[in-house]
């Protein structure tokens, strides 16, 4: 009978004992992932520079301005730039319709990005700004790049606004502003 006493109870110390290890494991796994989700070691400490390339060559801008936040830790670092629309910045000739694509130094690729046209009014001002989609977005598109867009048909600025989320995968929460003069062959 002693036998049959005992049993249930290693049993159920058993029992315990695999729930205690399932529990540790499954803490260990959250505590790896924590890691790489909010502070991976190779983010960098500021905004890369962004490249925008069309059939003619390529431009580099760097950021206008931007805030950036490294760990949730870290103190917040901002510039506040000049106006994109009055920045200085070198022309690149476009082909109405190209696709041009932009890069992102230190292959650190933003989770969105948004791209504004303000197209020159011939007098020295713009027009109101047009929103522009990745050619990804189209629906007769085999287009996969996110950061490929088709060139506008006029002169004007190219402004771009990255977006880093809050830690979520990239270990830093940011914003960037970059911007690009573009003229659009004419004939």
């Amino acid at each position: 009978m002693k036998n049959r006493k005992t049993a249930p109870a290693n049993r159920s110390a058993c029992n315990k004992l695999l729930k205690a290890a399932a529990l540790f494991a499954v803490l260990l796994l959250l505590l790896a992932s924590c890691d790489k989700l909010f502070i991976p070691g190779d983010v960098p400490d500021g905004p890369s520079a962004l490249t925008l390339t069309a059939e003619a060559g390529d431009r580099t801008a760097e950021p206008l301005s931007y805030y950036w936040e490294k760990t949730k830790t870290d103190a917040r670092t901002e510039l506040e730039g000049p106006d994109p629309l009055t920045a200085e910045c070198d022309p690149l000739v476009v082909q109405p319709g190209e696709t041009i694509r932009f890069t992102f130094a230190e292959d650190n690729d933003p989770y969105i990005m948004n791209l504004w046209f303000y197209e020159s009014d011939g007098n020295g001002g713009y027009l109101d700004r047009v929103v522009l989609s990745p050619l990804s977005m189209e629906d007769d598109s085999d287009e996969e790049d996110p950061f490929a867009y088709s060139a506008p048909n006029e002169d004007g600025i190219l402004v771009a606004e990255a977006i880093w989320p809050s830690w979520v995968n990239s270990g830093i929460s940011a914003e960037v502003t970059y911007a690009f003069r573009i003229f659009a062959a004419k004939g």
